[in-house]
């Protein structure tokens, strides 16, 4: 009987807080398996995270301040994922230089589709193949409107 009373005593107040906590820190889940599943942060804005970190930061300060220990509880478990995701930001950088496999020229995000054909291995500067017989020079149709 008194456990029934108890759970009687949570106010909506109390609930909203909590389900609001739960969704605040699992927002961050599919960031991060996104980050790992791609290993690409590039989509993510590091301004955006930095402030964040800083914003949770304050929030675990003022709920260590008030003694509201959910406030700091839920803010500190946002602080460690939102952390987590600007740490995968910076191992992962932008261009995907850090895994290696990439052409930091080839992998910049604003770098022009034109751009990226002409660098491209086994293309000219015009995006046209250099193979035999296909470019202007070599004898091929491309280029003198045949």
């Amino acid at each position: 009987m008194r456990a029934r009373a108890r759970f009687r005593r949570v106010s909506a107040a109390n609930l909203i807080g909590t389900l609001a906590a739960l969704c605040s820190m699992a927002s961050f889940a599919p960031q991060i398996a996104k980050i790992l599943a791609e290993r690409d942060a590039s989509a993510v804005s590091l301004r955006t995270y930095v402030v964040m970190v800083a914003g949770f930061s304050l929030w675990i300060a003022y709920g260590l301040m008030t003694s509201s220990w959910p406030v700091a509880a839920s803010n500190g478990v946002c602080l460690m994922l939102s952390g987590a995701i600007l740490v995968l930001k910076l191992r992962f950088s932008a261009n995907g230089a850090a895994r290696g496999d990439l052409d930091p020229a080839m992998a910049s995000p604003y770098a022009s589709e034109r751009a990226r054909k002409a660098l491209s291995p086994g293309e000219g500067s015009h995006g046209q193949s250099t193979a035999a017989g296909s470019g202007p020079d070599r004898g091929g149709s491309a280029g003198r409107g045949d």
